[in-house]
């Protein structure tokens, strides 16, 4: 049996008198001023990364891009030949290779932006910067109207201001849709509350409803909403009151909110498989095409994601060093169970907290097939910030945890209160660093020699670079940096892995693997189905060569040929690699000779 919400204040009972909300809202507002504040840096991020994917769609300057103004997140549709319309051609895409989301009200808010800024790149960050204020009242009013006591609603308030692990999604234009999605999940679940609590449910029940709708075009994940509110009924409505678990799922059911929800949820479901939305990608296994790669994902993502929300260690760091994920998880998850173990001791297993673990998890369902990341858990922070602010709250005054020898939950109380103290910092920090990892691809990008007044269409073959979202990310980047409509983008492979490359004949070269094989990084699976087999002789084909897969190991590919439809020597054809610091015009080797290319080295730490 859950235990009765002993701590929280029931909705429907009188609250403080309007001195004391009067001066509560104006602490919350302060503390939404500061969450802006901490992430005022982005306004110098300028464009990076993704974000020239969507310049490039939105400036017009590919001429059968897959993208319209409104679906600025629908990256192919499911055919290899329609990669040229970005004019980058990676060799290895599979036939059927997938990325397309339905994400029409985040695109919206970005052709508002090239609308009303076009390339002032402050602008946008302007509007993420609105929308994350938005979404912080937004979480604190739907604390507040779950009952939560006004000290412990701010306290969670403060949590989920200074959470670092928000920088991308508000600092990074293109992550948008998670910000939105997360903004509209939490509206839909307060409109869902007031439609309990009002005299005027059906109002809120409209509200609820478009609020549903706009999380759902956001982001796919906006769909978590309806079995949130689902379980809000279940643990915390009207109808939860007095009764066991089981005798309240038929009211929960027969509830207005709910049905209209759930047939939105379902329509929006059915919208989505038959309008082919989705991907066909090894870097995002689905549960239907890839049940046992979505299960291994998922089993990391758990533990990693309850170590960035509740002791503040980036999950981000598990795809960027996949060596370090079995020490990280080993010497994390005992700690984790010890805070768990701490903060529900003190906290009970009231229905609040039921409510909060459950959109935590539920979360967590909605993204868990993806590689973990900071940038995915904006939902399941805002839970997990209301189970901290709760359990902080109860721990104050220091003093008397100490006097009565309350040395765990003390630890526990110093604990949070150190890292609510440097989380501004910190967020200041990891602005910092990503945008000057950022920054220094994009000036490599556009400082790279290549020829401009080689007769069009040129071809750009890349040999190797410092970072892998540098080589996925060239083509559109350099087309935006210079207005270049003539030149296309040929990444032999991603990264910096090391190459014998040879020259056969005229027409013919081969480049052969020193390091990892080709194929075996993250970013080159992403444009690898499920299902696919790596087999020796098998063809590839692009619009300037085809590449012969000569030598297949167990991780991919060893050696590939490369057959020219024109001479390898034709100016058309310009090779760049890394030397001297930049991106420079190498020759091909001649014919019957052979070259070595080192290893490019990291030129940050955590360079993608």
């Amino acid at each position: 049996m859950i235990a009765p919400h002993d701590h929280v204040r029931h909705p429907v009972l009188p609250g403080p008198g309007p001195r004391r909300i009067g001066r509560t809202a104006r602490i919350a507002a302060c503390l939404v001023l500061l969450g802006v504040f901490s992430h005022a840096g982005s306004l110098r991020w300028g464009f990076l990364y993704d974000d020239y994917f969507h310049q490039f769609a939105l400036r017009g300057l590919g001429q059968h891009t897959t993208m319209p103004w409104w679906g600025l997140y629908e990256f192919t549709a499911g055919d290899r030949l329609q990669m040229p319309d970005w004019r980058t051609h990676p060799w290895w895409a599979s036939p059927d290779f997938k990325v397309r989301f339905f994400r029409p009200v985040t695109s919206l808010t970005l052709w508002a932006d090239y609308k009303l800024w076009e390339d002032w790149a402050p602008g946008y960050h302007l509007t993420s910067l609105a929308c994350f204020a938005a979404f912080l009242w937004l979480a604190f009013r739907l604390y507040v109207a779950l009952g939560v006591p006004a000290r412990a609603s701010l306290w969670a308030l403060a949590f989920l201001v200074v959470k670092d692990g928000h920088t991308l999604l508000v600092s990074w234009i293109a992550s948008r849709n998670g910000l939105l999605g997360a903004l509209f999940v939490v509206a839909t679940v307060l409109a869902a509350v007031r439609s309990t609590t009002s005299r005027h449910p059906r109002r809120w029940l409209l509200t609820g409803a478009g609020c549903f709708l706009l999380a759902c075009g956001s982001r796919e994940s906006g769909i978590m909403a309806a079995p949130l509110v689902g379980l809000y009924l279940l643990t915390l409505g009207p109808c939860a009151t007095g009764r066991s678990v089981i005798r309240r799922i038929g009211p929960c059911l027969r509830s207005p909110a709910l049905r209209i929800l759930g047939v939105l949820a379902l329509g929006f479901l059915t919208f989505y498989v038959l309008g082919d939305y989705g991907t066909r990608s090894l870097m995002y296994p689905m549960p239907w095409s890839d049940p046992a790669a979505y299960l291994a994902r998922f089993a990391v993502f758990i533990p990693v994601s309850l170590l960035s929300l509740f002791l503040g260690v980036a999950s981000d760091v598990v795809p960027a060093f996949p060596q370090y994920t079995p020490w990280l998880i080993c010497a994390g998850v005992p700690l984790l169970v010890g805070v768990g173990y701490i903060l529900f001791r003190l906290l009970g297993w009231t229905r609040i907290v039921v409510f909060a673990v459950g959109w935590i998890l539920l979360s967590f369902l909605a993204v868990g097939g993806t590689e973990p990341s900071d940038r995915l858990l904006m939902d399941a922070s805002v839970a997990s910030c209301l189970l901290i602010g709760m359990a902080f709250d109860r721990l104050l005054p220091l003093k008397q945890q100490w006097a009565s020898r309350q040395y765990a939950q003390y630890i526990l109380a110093v604990f949070l209160l150190l890292g609510l103290v440097s989380s501004v910092p910190m967020t200041i920090a990891r602005s910092v660093m990503i945008a000057r990892v950022a920054h220094t691809d994009r000036s490599i990008i556009g400082d790279a020699e290549i020829e401009a007044a080689v007769p069009a269409p040129r071809h750009v073959f890349l040999l190797n670079s410092p970072s892998n979202m540098l080589s996925l990310t060239m083509a559109t980047t350099w087309s935006v940096l210079h207005h270049d409509r003539q030149t296309e983008f040929f990444p032999l492979q991603f990264g910096r892995r090391g190459l014998i490359w040879k020259r056969i004949d005229e027409h013919t070269m081969t480049l052969t693997a020193t390091g990892p094989p080709f194929l075996e990084n993250r970013f080159e699976r992403l444009f690898i189905s499920p299902g696919v087999t790596l087999v020796e002789g098998a063809h590839y084909r692009t619009s300037a060569f085809t590449a012969v897969a000569e030598d297949v190991e167990r991780d991919g590919i060893r050696t590939v040929r490369f057959v020219f439809d024109r001479r390898i020597d034709d100016p058309v054809n310009q090779f760049l690699s890394w030397r001297a610091g930049r991106l420079a015009r190498t020759e091909p080797p001649a014919i019957g000779a052979g070259v070595e290319l080192l290893e490019v080295p990291r030129l940050h730490r955590l360079s993608p």
